[in-house]
């Protein structure tokens, strides 16, 4: 039986039973509106995401070291921003002519390799299908300059806009959110404030864990191609970090280019890199996973991957990899804005009345 037809029984007031079919019509309307702007706003959406994720990561550290420092939580905001800003920038200063040189080294080395695999297995069924779907991507090598130019200053426009807006987002997220708040009816304020404070809670859990991640799984793999003796340890050992932050596909697909390098060198060292990365998803997924997951949201499997497969059908690799945070929220915002007030409805038999 149902949650809803134990809601609906015989026993129940009609009135009550009116309300349940409302709460339920009032959801669906909510699901299809929010697939209706996803689609309307596109990119926007992806947007205030990673701009309200920067935004809570920043402010989380900034609340964390004013509790240790006991500075006020603004001036700690600052100082972890502009912390991160120096230690970056010392980070593409230092390291930044290397991953690049290292990158196109990568790109030269992967280059013929995937030309031979292509010419010997492109035609299997397998070969054609992954040639026609994800073969592509040599095309926007041959792009004119000007039209490389003019996407790259798009991009560092956007990047400064969302980091501009993720600082202002830190300084003072209530303020924000209570202009979020005042779009509810007065009776669900509270309520959606509470749901939003969860929300942030979350997605600042979940940032810190693939931090976490992040930062395990490029250590891990950099020192150990590096003992192996990998070509480019470190641009491999980042790529397969950065890949990291797309939960089950992402650390995977960062492997793919080692390994396909380690063969350069021979078979035996190509075996050793596939153990590097097992121990990398053995750290990840056995030792750091279950300590951050104790405090953010438990995703199921099944949902992750359908809500890839669901948001990265709107918006490609950006929705891919940004599809796991989006659930999370909706998983926050559905189980305590809707399903706990299902499993506890308001008392209607005046039994709890006060006397």
């Amino acid at each position: 039986m149902t949650l809803l037809s134990r809601r609906t029984g015989p026993d129940m007031p009609a009135d009550s039973a009116l309300t349940v079919i409302a709460d339920t019509l009032r959801l669906v309307a909510i699901v299809a509106g929010i697939a209706l702007a996803l689609w309307l706003l596109d990119g926007l959406v992806l947007e205030l995401l990673v701009v309200a994720m920067l935004g809570l990561l920043l402010r989380g550290l900034g609340e964390a070291l004013a509790r240790f420092t006991r500075v006020p939580v603004g001036i700690a905001v600052a100082i972890v921003t502009i912390g991160l800003f120096v230690f970056i920038g010392l980070g593409i200063y230092y390291r930044g002519p290397r991953f690049v040189s290292e990158m196109q080294a990568l790109y030269k080395e992967v280059g013929p390799l995937l030309a031979s695999m292509k010419a010997r297995y492109g035609s299997t069924p397998w070969g054609h299908y992954i040639i026609s779907h994800f073969g592509n991507g040599s095309a926007s090598i041959e792009q004119p300059a000007m039209s490389v130019l003019g996407t790259g200053f798009d991009v560092v426009v956007t990047v400064i806009v969302v980091l501009l807006a993720a600082i202002y987002v830190a300084a003072a997220p209530a303020r924000y959110m209570h202009g979020a708040v005042l779009l509810f009816p007065p009776s669900g304020r509270a309520q959606a404030a509470r749901v939003m404070l969860d929300c942030g809670r979350a997605l600042q859990w979940w940032m810190l864990g693939q931090a976490i991640d992040m930062i395990a799984v490029a250590a891990i793999s950099t020192t150990g191609l590096a003992l192996l003796g990998i070509p480019l340890p470190y641009a491999l050992g980042t790529l397969a970090g950065l890949l990291t932050f797309v939960p089950y596909f992402g650390a995977w697909m960062g492997s793919i280019p080692a390994v396909l390098v380690a063969l350069t060198v021979s078979v035996n060292s190509a075996i050793w890199t596939v153990m590097v990365f097992l121990l990398c998803h053995i750290v990840e997924g056995y030792l750091l996973a279950p300590i951050v997951q104790r405090r953010t949201v438990e995703l199921p499997p099944a949902v992750t991957l359908l809500s890839m497969s669901v948001i990265g059908a709107f918006y490609g690799l950006a929705g891919l990899a940004l599809a796991t945070p989006i659930a999370a929220v909706l998983l926050v915002a559905v189980r305590e804005g809707y399903v706990q007030r299902l499993e506890s409805p308001p008392d209607i038999s005046g039994e709890g009345a006060p006397g």
